[in-house]
């Protein structure tokens, strides 16, 4: 299954989300789950900004945890960034 949003939520402010699972035919009962979220500022005509936030599971992934055992665990990376552009 594949869904996408996207909203306008204010004006120069935009939030962006897709998300993916996935299942294989032999084990109905594991998904593997991918999700991306998005919100895009554009400050003004020269500078945007947007933070970023995945979420990744799937139980065939093996993650070390801070403990030290290893086993399935739900992955998640954030990203901030900004950005500059200028017309020539």
């Amino acid at each position: 299954m594949n869904a996408q949003f996207k909203k306008e939520l204010f004006q120069n402010v935009t939030l962006q989300s897709r998300l993916n699972l996935f299942n294989a035919y032999e084990n109905l009962g594991n998904l593997v789950v991918n999700s991306e979220t998005l919100l895009l500022f554009k400050v003004n005509d020269y500078l945007n900004a947007s933070f970023a936030l995945d979420i990744f599971y799937d139980d065939k992934v093996q993650v070390v945890r801070d403990d030290r055992t290893v086993g399935p665990s739900t992955q998640i990376r954030n990203t901030i960034a900004l950005g500059f552009s200028y017309a020539l």
